[in-house]
């Protein structure tokens, strides 16, 4: 399988050729694109946090078509509580809560769910404004326990189960220990 195929897979398979094929870019997206990277090259705070939400965005991609997002990978919770830290309680909202909204989309569960992932990311993004000097892995660590808490409870009262979804706390628990415990205060300084 070429990087082709990986990066830009098939959309389906009435498609006769690659989507990377099908593409036209026109002059209105050069231009959009250099006016939102313009800033990148004069405020080096939101380059690094432009960077951690494509990446956030092309890990949610990448999860979705190689299957390993039942397996704990995401970066939303970690780019969201970076933002939140680094730029205040809004910023750490409206990040939050777009990357969910981008997040959901991409991994195609649209629906009900909306109702309580968006105001939990939201507020997991405003926390971490709020709390800026507190230490990043135990901030972070508990914003991830505080909204796996949070679907559990969401869980139980619609579905009356949430046996599968223990599994996944684990990882993604065990994932954001990792992001939390070796790059959070390196992206935090590099954004000062």
């Amino acid at each position: 399988m070429g990087v082709k195929k990986l990066v830009f897979p098939r959309l389906g398979s009435e498609l006769k050729y690659d989507w990377f094929e099908k593409v036209r870019l026109d002059s209105k997206f050069f231009v959009f694109m250099i006016l939102i990277t313009l800033p990148l090259f004069f405020f080096k705070s939101f380059g690094i946090i432009f960077l951690l939400i494509v990446s956030t965005i092309a890990v949610s991609y990448l999860a979705q078509k190689m299957k390993l997002k039942k397996f704990g990978v995401e970066l939303v919770t970690f780019t969201t509580v970076v933002t939140g830290v680094s730029f205040g309680a809004l910023p750490g909202a409206v990040v939050g809560v777009l990357l969910m909204i981008i997040h959901h989309i991409i991994t195609k569960r649209i629906g009900f769910y909306w109702v309580i992932v968006m105001p939990v990311f939201g507020l997991i993004g405003a926390l971490a404004g709020i709390y800026p000097h507190a230490n990043l892995f135990v901030l972070g660590i508990g914003l991830t326990l505080f909204s796996h808490l949070v679907y559990i409870i969401f869980q139980k009262i619609m579905f009356k189960s949430s046996g599968k979804y223990l599994f996944y706390l684990a990882l993604n628990l065990l994932f954001n220990a990792v992001l939390f415990h070796n790059f959070a205060k390196i992206v935090v300084n590099l954004t000062i």
